[in-house]
């Protein structure tokens, strides 16, 4: 297993008895609060891909790009997905599992640290927060920050509360509803990736007009299928290294990126040998 999925067998210490559950060194205590209290955090924030990214994980079983069990390897730590929404996960496990990630202390650091490893972490304290608490929260947000690595939730997951990244939310979750929609299609669906990007409207300039003519239908829908299959491809990127603990990235494994022939330069009597349909540049997607 890689370092990122053994952290997921990590124990709490005395730095981390802190957190929404009340629970401080000195005896002091928060208010405790609840999942109902939590949700609208929660729902913000990298959970919300994360728990997508592994309930869509299924899916790719069968396609064997995902191991059985790695899935519930990294399951096992953030929890069952399957028959869940995010609010009823949060509800019934998330809470639980990491609810200690939010303090009342906020804290900034970059999310890539310099080449020497090294980086520096902000601390954000209230003055009507006593000094005690303010004080067990920072040590516990610095434990956690010390497992952090660059760029990667997963290595530190209760860190999601602070954690942000070039990939937003939004576009996350952009990857992954392109991934859902094609995969949700019915089997025999010609040109899925097409018609989702269609659907979704993904390139507003390249909508296709009733009046358009054949090479200008041509020209936009290949830009549609262009784009769509790159965020396609990132979603199952995403959904591949969730499930093998590595989350948010959107970079396919090497395994199941096909290599490509070196290209050659071509003349015109090679181009007049083609058959027709091969000049015309088609690409198969699915």
């Amino acid at each position: 297993m890689s370092q990122q999925l053994d952290l997921w067998g990590m124990r709490l210490g005395p730095a981390d008895a802190v957190g929404v559950h009340g629970v401080l060194f000195s005896g002091a205590a928060l208010p405790v609060v609840t999942p109902s209290d939590t949700i609208k955090a929660a729902a913000n924030s990298y959970l919300v891909p994360w728990f997508e990214a592994l309930a869509l994980a299924s899916v790719y079983k069968a396609e064997r790009s995902i191991a059985s069990g790695q899935l519930a390897h990294v399951l096992s730590g953030f929890g069952a997905v399957d028959g869940h929404s995010f609010a009823s996960w949060w509800s019934d496990q998330g809470f639980v599992r990491f609810g200690q990630g939010i303090t009342d202390v906020e804290i900034t650091y970059p999310t890539k640290r310099l080449a020497s490893g090294q980086g520096s972490a902000h601390f954000k304290v209230s003055l009507e927060l006593p000094a005690d608490i303010a004080q067990a929260q920072m040590l516990f947000l610095v434990e956690h920050l010390r497992r952090f690595q660059s760029g990667q939730l997963s290595s530190s997951p209760m860190l999601w509360h602070s954690f942000k990244c070039a990939l937003t939310v939004q576009r996350l979750c952009l990857y992954l509803r392109i991934l859902r929609a094609v995969v949700d299609l019915p089997e025999d669906t010609q040109h899925k990736i097409l018609t989702v990007g269609q659907e979704l409207n993904l390139v507003p300039k390249q909508r296709v007009g009733t009046y358009d003519l054949a090479g200008d239908r041509a020209d936009k829908q290949k830009a549609i299928v262009h784009l769509t299959y790159d965020y396609f491809q990132k979603g199952r990127a995403l959904v591949i290294n969730a499930a093998r603990g590595d989350f948010p990235n959107v970079t396919m494994p090497k395994e199941f990126v096909k290599a490509r022939r070196p290209s050659r330069k071509l003349t015109a009597k090679h181009y007049e040998r083609w058959p027709l349909r091969a000049r015309m540049n088609c690409y198969t997607y699915p």
